[in-house]
């Protein structure tokens, strides 16, 4: 599931169900048009991601084929990234167009002045992970050296930001046209560290948060967490990165930035509900249940840019139900 917020306080979401993407919006959050896109016969389509530039909202996903799978083989074939457009607040959707190759899986996703940004996996999303990015005809990749996972924001400097995990590090990269300059947030031997998330600030301020765990995947039952593992945060806003721990269980976390107070929300799966985590600079946090939560997964926590209320996009497992939980 993925959400965004435009200027005028709409309220866009897509997800994937039975193979094909679902667009909803709404302007008050509370009545929802719903816009399913079919995939061709004998495809999926799944992992959406939603951005907005300017007018315009976009999604990309990413397309497979079933396939007679094997041993190590999921049975699903990667067949490109696609992007879909409509002009806001009533436009029709554009005929989806694929991005890149052939073979590309989507991770990461943003549009800014009508030039594509993404990050994506290669080679049926077993390969190497590459920034790219088209306007036009005119299409550019770098490769994203021992990337695993990756997360994307464009700087107010025109340069795409990637918060990246290479498996035992956090990384962080400036892309300047066909090179990366790239510093490393966090390491550790002891554990794995996994699933970066993004924002920038004024300023193209970096703040993200990521989880460490012992807990190497591929086993029925994982090892007990770890003395090291948890949620983390960090931040260059002093000039160098600082990291702090938010949480000692190694959950994912969902991350937003208010540049109107300067607030930054983390939003984690702690036992039977949810915790926000709140900040202003990232020094000093408060923390409280989020009421209502039980039973629930985190997804996407946004900031309504009209009203500056806190938007919680959330789901139950046991009904396969979307929420949305607003805070002013």
């Amino acid at each position: 599931m993925t959400a965004a917020i435009d200027a005028a306080g709409r309220y866009h979401l897509a997800a994937d169900c039975d193979g094909g993407i679902r667009y909803l919006t709404s302007a008050d959050g509370s009545s929802w048009k719903e816009t399913s896109f079919v995939p061709p016969v004998d495809r999926l389509e799944v992992n959406p991601q939603i951005t907005l530039d300017g007018g315009t909202v976009y999604i990309a996903y990413t397309r497979l084929a079933p396939v007679d799978g094997g041993c190590g083989d999921d049975g699903l074939e990667d067949l490109g990234v696609y992007t879909r457009s409509r002009n806001l607040p009533d436009g029709g959707w554009t005929d989806p167009v694929r991005v890149g190759h052939k073979g590309d899986h989507l991770q990461s996703f943003r549009v800014v002045n009508a030039v594509l940004h993404l990050t994506v996996s290669s080679r049926d999303g077993g390969g190497p992970i590459f920034y790219e990015s088209q306007k036009g005809p005119v299409f550019t990749e770098v490769l994203i050296p021992h990337a695993v996972s990756t997360s994307l924001r464009v700087g107010d400097d025109g340069h795409p930001r990637i918060a990246y995990a290479t498996g035992h590090s956090i990384r962080f990269a400036r892309v300047d046209g066909a090179k990366l300059a790239v510093k490393t947030v966090a390491a550790s031997d002891e554990t794995n560290l996994v699933a970066p998330s993004l924002v920038l600030g004024p300023g193209d301020i970096a703040y993200m948060v990521w989880t460490q765990t012992t807990d190497g995947g591929g086993g029925c039952v994982g090892p007990d967490p770890g003395p090291l593992d948890g949620v983390y945060f960090g931040t260059d806003a002093g000039g160098t990165w600082k990291t702090t721990r938010l949480s000692r269980e190694p959950n994912l976390a969902s991350l937003t930035f208010d540049p109107s107070s300067g607030r930054i929300d983390v939003v984690i799966v702690d036992g039977p509900q949810l915790t926000r985590f709140s900040s202003v600079g990232g020094k000093t946090w408060s923390s409280a249940r989020v009421a209502g939560t039980s039973g629930m997964d985190a997804a996407a926590i946004r900031v309504n840019p009209l009203t500056h209320d806190l938007n919680l996009f959330t789901f139950k497992w046991d009904d396969s139900g979307i929420y949305l939980l607003t805070r002013s």
